[in-house]
């Protein structure tokens, strides 16, 4: 067997680990979205206790919330807001999305998720056309502890220093973040590297470990570009996320 066909055969190879990943947000204060922080509010306007609101974005990596509490009978677009395909709001395990980013993110692959119907107002005028896309990934089992790196930040993410102790398992992490001074300092992820089982063919993840992004192929970028979905901002993280293969 010649070396080029061996380089090649190589290259071939080690290409299957080599993906590049984006972080997908909501805008925040654009043109497509208007001038606010939250495009979509929930004010409990049945005052229900304990607000179902605080209960979901508590959920647990993995986890569903149970139906029931899911407060979409009343969601309104905020004064100032714009209507876009991703919209900004207070859930933080998921996203407001349109039908057409719906479809989008169902032609994906896309694991551990769920579609609710939503309620949508602009004053008294019902909106259609929109659900809640919500998350429970959490792939932190494919991460690679022994080679990824972290470090002790203020509560705004500020680097205080690294974190110098060896870790091997999340529940390194847990040990070390139970330890911590409450409310003064937090653990956070610097480098990620991923285990060469992780699923390389998946579009839409979260990893967990004390990272909450939301992660997405270059293939799902694209057909989010190509169809130009509104209200988005995405960015590319390959300082962030490694293949153990590369180490």
């Amino acid at each position: 067997m010649s070396l080029f066909y061996l380089l090649i055969l190589a290259y071939t190879n080690l290409s299957l680990y080599i993906m590049e990943y984006f972080i997908l947000k909501h805008a925040i204060d654009t043109y497509e979205t208007g001038s606010v922080d939250r495009q979509i509010i929930w004010t409990n306007p049945k005052k229900i206790e304990p607000n179902p609101l605080f209960i979901i974005n508590k959920a647990r990596d993995g986890e569903f919330p149970p139906d029931f509490l899911f407060p979409f009978d009343y969601l309104e677009l905020n004064k100032g807001a714009k209507l876009s395909d991703l919209m900004s709001s207070q859930f933080y395990n998921g996203f407001i999305v349109s039908a057409k980013l719906k479809k989008l993110l169902e032609e994906s692959n896309v694991k551990d998720y769920k579609f609710y119907d939503i309620i949508l107002y602009n004053k008294e005028a019902e909106i259609k056309g929109y659900y809640y896309f919500h998350s429970a990934s959490c792939l932190r089992n494919y991460i690679d502890y022994s080679k990824s790196t972290f470090f002790i930040g203020e509560m705004l993410g500020k680097k205080i220093r690294d974190l110098k102790i060896k870790i091997e398992t999340y529940d390194d992490l847990i040990k070390i973040h139970k330890d911590l001074p409450m409310g003064h300092e937090l653990l956070y992820p610097d480098k990620f590297y991923l285990s060469s089982r992780f699923p390389f063919s998946i579009d839409l993840f979260r990893l967990g470990a004390f990272n909450y992004d939301f992660f997405i192929s270059k293939r799902l970028k694209e057909m989010i570009e190509s169809n130009h979905v509104t209200g988005v901002s995405i960015k590319p993280v390959e300082d962030f996320i490694k293949t153990s293969s590369l180490a």
